[in-house]
């Protein structure tokens, strides 16, 4: 293998950029990626911008819109050679597979993405603690000091415990999918994760409302971080299957 780098989500920095038709006649941007930890080995991925029946790809071109920090696509800049595009923090996958050619194992980017989708994790506490009081006066719910916990004694609260036994699904979730099967729990961090990546292209303050919004629909008048793990299994449900994205 051409590195020992785990697979999964890391971070990385881009060397250059080129933008061009493939054989196949799908429109690309092909990224080299120096990942964080690889000792200086560059990768390379591709974000599909057009599919090869000329088909857009919106997600495509917000993607690499964000990684550049561009507010408008500039078709003019793809004239500039390749290492004008090096600088840029971007978040890769990465994964091994057999190389078509040696069958040997080989590590390689799977998807390239803008670094924000890595960052927003870990933020949903500092959201909630920001935004609860707001979404329950939204909601209709009590007032924020009649339902306000003590402060907590260390700076990151314990997780909350699965509820036993697993309900199929949540008795509070008046807007919940209806699953056939257990619900499999999770957690907040977990779900705005996922639901930062399915937003891509989106501004700060669009996901923010989006969030609340799927929040606000499921659990009406709860706080989330009242929520079980159970409670937050449904929201994946949601982010999964209900999002418009």
């Amino acid at each position: 293998m051409q590195n020992a780098m785990m697979d999964g989500t890391h971070e990385g920095t881009t060397k250059g950029a080129t933008m061009y038709e493939a054989e196949s006649g799908a429109l690309v941007t092909c990224f080299d990626v120096e990942v964080d930890g690889s000792g200086g080995v560059v990768m390379r991925g591709w974000i599909t911008l057009a599919q090869k029946d000329n088909t857009l790809n919106e997600r495509g071109f917000a993607d690499v819109r964000s990684i550049l920090g561009w507010k408008d696509w500039d078709w003019q800049a793809w004239h500039q050679p390749a290492e004008h595009f090096a600088g840029h923090r971007v978040s890769v996958v990465l994964e091994t597979k057999p190389d078509e050619q040696s069958g040997l194992p080989k590590q390689r980017i799977r998807y390239v993405n803008p670094q924000s989708a890595g960052l927003k994790r870990g933020d949903a506490r500092t959201i909630a603690a920001k935004y609860g009081p707001r979404l329950r006066a939204l909601t209709g719910g009590s007032p924020a000091a009649a339902t306000a916990r003590p402060a907590a004694a260390s700076p990151t609260p314990a997780a909350p415990k699965p509820v036993v036994p697993l309900p199929a699904t949540p008795p509070a979730a008046q807007g919940a999918p209806q699953a056939t099967v257990p619900v499999t729990p999770s957690s907040m961090d977990d779900c705005w994760a996922l639901f930062c990546q399915r937003s891509g292209g989106k501004s700060p303050k669009e996901i923010e409302t989006t969030w609340f919004s799927l929040v606000s629909r499921l659990y009406p008048g709860r706080d989330t971080t009242d929520l079980t793990p159970t409670d937050w299994g449904a929201v994946m449900v949601a982010i999964n299957d209900d999002l418009p994205f």
